[in-house]
């Protein structure tokens, strides 16, 4: 092989690499669902694993001679390097992801931009005195897993509404706002950093349902509090579940309202 020959393997080579990358990371993204990186790395080994064989093809077809010098090189390291690359471009894309969805900044948001049935300020939530005694986190999970989960349109005859958490109190049933709303509360009354949050979540349908739930704090570490969660434990350390989860908006114990980078539009308004 001449080393113009070789030269110009080499950049069909790379570019082949490069390109395996770039469409592992846009077969991951395109997907618009939140991967682990671990998922991210397989789904895009498998495009740019079948990518790259895809240019050893042509470059068999447009150098023949070239790739009877090369064989070992086209044969194991161009697909090998191609589903490798399409790899870490998974991982980029999930891990973009995880971090675009979370991304945060502190705005002044409406009631209403968290729900159709959100409509008074949140400090609201916090008024009147509760009936129920929770010492602990642990009392706040058992306390909630023995309330009943119903839907606004079943229990109300509306599409959404929010109960004010003494409400919830004395019905002991509600949706997954109404869950997240009181778990919020009461976290705050036990002195924890907490946000009640609105957005979708990827737990069981792929496509994302629209969701509440509460990130709060504990010994400089996030959780997220499934409060509406009724089957085994309801938190989860946040970096392990955050990528089933895409907030919009949130509110913390300050009664600052947050904008997510993730944010699609107002719900409902």
């Amino acid at each position: 092989m001449t080393a113009l020959g070789f030269f110009v393997l080499m950049i069909l080579f790379l570019g082949g690499v490069a390109l395996c990358m770039k469409l592992g990371r846009h077969a991951v993204a395109s997907r618009r669902i939140y991967l682990s990186p671990e998922q991210g790395f397989t789904q895009g080994a498998v495009y740019g694993l079948s990518t790259g064989m895809i240019i050893f093809m042509l470059l068999l077809a447009l150098a023949v001679q070239a790739v009877k010098d090369s064989f070992f090189l086209l044969c194991v390291t161009l697909p090998l390097l191609s589903g490798l690359f399409g790899g870490l471009g998974g991982v980029w894309a999930a891990g973009e992801g995880v971090r675009g969805s979370w991304g945060k900044k502190a705005v002044r948001k409406a009631p209403q931009y968290f729900g159709a049935g959100s409509k008074r300020d949140f400090n609201w939530y916090l008024q009147q005195e509760s009936a129920v005694a929770a010492r602990s986190i642990d009392e706040i999970c058992s306390w909630l897993q023995a309330c009943t989960y119903e839907i606004d349109p079943k229990q109300f005859h509306t599409p959404d509404y929010w109960q004010h958490p003494i409400e919830f109190e004395r019905t002991r049933r509600g949706d997954c706002e109404d869950h997240a709303l009181w778990a919020w509360r009461k976290l705050i009354e036990l002195g924890h950093t907490a946000e009640f949050m609105v957005g979708k979540t990827y737990l069981r349908n792929p496509s994302g349902d629209y969701h509440a739930w509460v990130v709060f704090t504990r010994k400089d570490r996030y959780y997220l509090l499934e409060a509406a969660y009724k089957q085994a434990q309801m938190m989860a350390p946040l970096e392990e579940v955050q990528q089933l989860y895409a907030p919009d908006y949130s509110v913390d114990h300050q009664l600052q309202t947050y904008s997510y980078a993730a944010v699609r539009k107002p719900v409902n308004l």
